[in-house]
C-alpha cells in the first residue's frame, strides 16, 4: 500500500486536485476508468460533506498480483470537518444543495 501523495510525487509530480490526478493516471494507464471515477467521486463527496482534510495522504493505492495499481477502499482518519453554515458556499455547491456539474470533479 502506498499513499496517493507518495505515488503522485514519484510518477506524476503535480498535486493540484484529485479529479485532475484521476484523469492523468487514467490517461497514462496507471488507473482503470472505474478507479479514476471513484477517485473523482471521493473528491466530490469530500466537498459535499465539508471535509476540510482532503489531502493526497488520505488516499491509498494497492498493487495487485499482476503489478497493476488499484485504488484502495476508501478510508478516512478521524474527520477534521467544519461544515459550512447554510449561508456560505462549500466549494462550488451552495445551500440548499442544487444540482451542479463540474468537469474538474
Amino acid at each position: 500500500m502506498v499513499s496517493l501523495l507518495a505515488y503522485d510525487g514519484e510518477y506524476l509530480g503535480k498535486m493540484d486536485n484529485r479529479g485532475n490526478t484521476a484523469e492523468r493516471m487514467f490517461a497514462r494507464s496507471l488507473l482503470t476508468q472505474r478507479d479514476a471515477d471513484r477517485l473523482r467521486l471521493l473528491k466530490a463527496f469530500g466537498i459535499l460533506i465539508g471535509n476540510n482534510d482532503r489531502h493526497y495522504g488520505n488516499i491509498a493505492l494497492l498493487i495487485d498480483a499482476a503489478g497493476d495499481w488499484k485504488l484502495a477502499p476508501a478510508y478516512q482518519p478521524p474527520l477534521k470537518m467544519q461544515p459550512k453554515p447554510r449561508s456560505a458556499p462549500v466549494g462550488r455547491l451552495s445551500w440548499p444543495l442544487q444540482p451542479c456539474i463540474d468537469p474538474s470533479w
